[in-house]
């Protein structure tokens, strides 16, 4: 992490101001140290990832288990090797639109939701100007210390903060950030997608926007009923209205004053490229939205 980061930080604890412990730094960058509140709770830094106690998803994206078994080198090549070519135009045009999006952002602080392994937070890095300070958070320590590895050498002319944090209570002061960038991170969240469009909007300036790129389902389709009953399955059907476009734009509604989509790519999916969906054989699609406090 980086120091400028710490005047945006507030305790998830008791919400008060942080005091920053550097113990070694690289060119700047605080790699290893701790951060501690007003009221004494502290939060430590390691191998350059600062650690707000935020634990990974107990049933999905458990990247501490993945990385058990293969490097991330290997995960991504795996990963990868999954798409059709086609799938792999769709998705690389679906990071082009939203970085079109986040590109506006010509200096302040980016914040990045549910960064994962890293495919929006690679294309924030290429596409951001000098004066634009990334901040990558995620449940994960565990994949942002890997992203951290994966892309210092890409980022080497940017300063890109590392944050493991809970999208549902960021550890950053109202109206503090100047962006906010989510690939597919609330709809990963299920239950708690509201949650988090809520948090972020907490966490923008006035006027500033939440670009979350997401994607719908036809709920007459097969494909959605299919969903459904897994859903069902697994006593989690209420996050089905994370996937119909009337529902996912009421929310962002709730929390900012403007919000509008913008369709990346519609058509009939190939086949299942990430969990539950695209169902093969279904409509879906991409789009980014864009919300405005």
């Amino acid at each position: 992490m980086y120091q400028e980061i710490l005047p945006l930080l507030s305790c998830p604890c008791c919400k008060k101001s942080f005091s920053l412990f550097p113990a070694e730094t690289e060119n700047e960058e605080i790699t290893e140290g701790y951060i501690e509140c007003e009221e004494g709770h502290r939060y430590p830094v390691r191998k350059g990832v600062l650690h707000m106690g935020s634990e990974e998803q107990a049933d999905s994206n458990t990247w501490s288990d993945y990385y058990q078994d293969m490097s991330y080198e290997e995960l991504d090549k795996a990963l990868d090797e999954r798409k059709t070519e086609n799938q792999r135009k769709i998705q690389a045009k679906f990071l082009e639109d939203v970085t079109a999006e986040t590109g506006r952002l010509k200096q302040g602080f980016l914040l990045d939701i549910a960064s994962g392994r890293g495919l929006l937070l690679s294309k924030l890095i290429e596409t951001a100007g000098p004066d634009v300070h990334i901040i990558s958070s995620d449940l994960s320590f565990t994949v942002l210390m890997y992203d951290r590895l994966k892309f210092a050498e890409k980022a080497r002319n940017l300063k890109v903060s590392y944050v493991a944090c809970d999208a549902t209570n960021l550890p950053f002061k109202p109206g503090s950030v100047d962006m906010v960038s989510t690939f597919v991170g609330y709809m990963n969240m299920g239950s708690l997608f509201e949650a988090g469009v809520a948090e972020s909007a907490r966490v923008l300036k006035k006027g500033a926007p939440l670009i979350h790129a997401s994607s719908y389902l036809d709920p007459e389709s097969a494909g959605y009923r299919e969903v459904e009953e897994i859903l069902k399955s697994m006593n989690a059907q209420d996050t089905l209205k994370n996937l119909v476009r009337q529902d996912v734009l009421a929310t962002h509604s709730r929390y900012f004053s403007k919000v509008s989509d913008t369709v990346s790519y519609e058509g009939i999916a190939e086949g299942e490229e990430a969990d539950l969906l695209p169902r093969r054989g279904s409509w879906f699609a991409n789009v980014v939205i864009r919300a405005e406090k």
